[in-house]
């Protein structure tokens, strides 16, 4: 089963309802989702879903170089013919870390699976792809880590590290999704 608008909708209106004040700022998203194109298709360039993991251990979280964008990330990328949003972001971590040892937060479970944060930013335009500069709408998901090797997915992904939780980020993502995540294992 491949995710539909629909089911995309339905999971971002139950997000809503645990993070209201957000409403206006996913306002593109919701477009997006009501309209008749695929929300997860790579060849929607009004926008498309991708879902990311918020691999933590202790109070750090990993990131590393991705190749295309310059920049620290977290482990990411577009949905696929995945079930939910959530294993999605696991397939992702999972292969550009190149690990089987992440386990999907409580937090998730507790609340119907929604992801901890969503976030919308610009991709640049990727001419070697054919891609003109589009939005992602990224689904966060919160995965605990159990010790083991990492072997990253050098095609997309190089240098990964440990950053601390309370650092100061680089991206709205980063921060905000952090922010929430020092809330979270602080109860």
């Amino acid at each position: 089963m491949s995710l539909t608008n629909q089911n995309i909708a339905q999971v971002l209106e139950q997000y809503l309802q645990v993070f209201p004040d957000e409403r206006d700022g996913l306002n593109g998203l919701s477009s997006l989702l009501a309209g008749d194109a695929s929300a997860i298709s790579r060849k929607n360039f009004v926008g498309h879903v991708t879902a990311s993991g918020l691999v933590i251990r202790d109070n750090e979280i990993i990131l590393f170089q991705h190749n295309t964008l310059h920049r620290l990330m977290q482990p990411g990328g577009h949905v696929e013919d995945d079930d939910t949003l959530w294993q999605s972001a696991r397939r992702e971590v999972m292969e550009e870390l190149g690990v089987t040892n992440v386990i999907l937060h409580p937090w998730h479970a507790q609340h119907g699976y929604i992801p901890l944060h969503i976030d919308t930013h610009p991709i640049p335009e990727n001419a070697a792809k054919a891609e003109p500069a589009h939005l992602h709408h990224d689904f966060s998901f919160v995965f605990n880590w159990v010790d083991g090797p990492i072997t990253l997915q050098t095609e997309e992904v190089s240098a990964f590290v440990w950053v601390p939780l309370d650092q100061s980020f680089e991206t709205a993502l980063l921060r905000d999704a952090t922010a929430k995540i020092r809330r979270l294992i602080s109860t």
